[in-house]
């Protein structure tokens, strides 16, 4: 059970479900002990998915930022301030993320860690 209103689907990744929530809070919950392992607030409501790559997490939050989290420990690996709230699920392929803000901006991510930076 989690303390916000959720509006997205669950991301899932062996032991792991995380979901957002509209308190603001990512949270990663252990499917067989049906437990919270970690939550990580973010300034605004979650209301897009979070997508699962390898062992991070990423989520856009209403505060205009995408997040890459830790999946094991919800430690924020890196954080990029968009340019407006994120109302899409981040999608990851093949060495990149893309995400779609309001306002129909697109920022794609490119590289072996994701790291923003290397922007198309």
């Amino acid at each position: 059970e989690t303390d916000g209103r959720v509006r997205c689907c669950p991301a899932l990744s062996g032991r792991y479900v995380v979901v957002g929530c509209m308190d603001g809070k990512v949270n990663a919950i252990d499917r067989e002990a049906e437990s919270l392992v970690w939550a990580f607030e973010t300034d605004d409501e979650i209301l897009a998915s979070p997508a699962i790559a390898g062992e991070v997490v990423y989520a856009g939050s209403k505060d205009g930022a995408l997040y890459a989290l830790s999946l094991e420990s919800g430690e924020e690996l890196w954080r990029y301030a968009t340019s407006y709230a994120v109302y899409s699920s981040p999608a990851t392929a093949e060495q990149m993320i893309v995400l779609g803000m309001q306002y129909y901006d697109v920022v794609a991510f490119v590289g072996q860690e994701f790291k923003p930076g290397a922007l198309t």
